[in-house]
């Protein structure tokens, strides 16, 4: 499974998730771009995380496993 957080530059949220998940990539968006692509998702928080992977790992990870 891949965990990707996209955040922006000085958040200090993104920074404490990035911090608590070592093994995730993370990748700092311009502002503009971030929140316009926030906007067209309907996501109202930052940072965003995106999980990618095998249908299984995807559902333990959610139904917390």
């Amino acid at each position: 499974m891949r965990k990707i957080i996209l955040s922006q530059p000085d958040c200090a949220r993104c920074k404490r998730v990035a911090e608590q998940n070592p093994d995730a990539e993370v990748i700092e968006m311009p502002v503009n771009s971030l929140l316009a692509f926030a906007r067209e998702l309907h996501i109202q928080s930052l940072p965003i995380v995106v999980l990618t992977g095998e249908e299984q790992e995807l559902s333990d990870v959610l139904k917390g496993a």
